[in-house]
């Protein structure tokens, strides 16, 4: 029995890779804090781990939140020029006083608005063919 071959995107391969060294990171780090959990259960094991990542969740919500989108390096020089490019980058200035987690939230919810929308009405229509009052209720 011979095994079928899969042809995989360059995308898909290096993405197979990182995780492959996630794995191998993860089982680093898991084999370094073994020794150290010297607690009497392992329910308490379990509760100081939990703990130090609640910590470290607080704190990096805290950092994350104080960054607004023109703390981060967005650099769109690799994309094509163009209409799309431009776009982008009014996006950017527009937005660049804005929390950035609050901003990516909201223009990850602002592009799903606008595929539904033209699925459902405007596939092939112009961005003249809307209005705001289309996309926000």
């Amino acid at each position: 029995m011979s095994t079928k071959r899969v042809n995989k995107s360059k995308p898909e391969i290096l993405n197979e890779m990182d995780q492959r060294a996630k794995i191998e990171k993860f089982k680093d780090m898991g084999k370094r804090l073994f020794p150290l959990l010297t607690t009497d259960t392992i329910y308490d094991a379990q509760t100081a781990i939990e703990a130090v990542s609640g910590y470290v969740k607080f704190e990096l919500s805290i950092k994350e939140a104080s960054f607004n989108l023109n703390d981060l390096p967005l650099n769109f020089s690799k994309e094509p020029k163009g209409k799309i490019t431009d776009v982008m980058n009014a996006i950017k200035v527009e937005l660049q006083e804005e929390n950035a987690k609050d901003s990516a939230e909201f223009l990850e919810l602002f592009g799903r608005t606008f595929s539904s929308l033209a699925v459902k009405k405007y596939l092939e229509n112009p961005m003249s063919s809307i209005k705001v009052e289309d996309i926000i209720a």
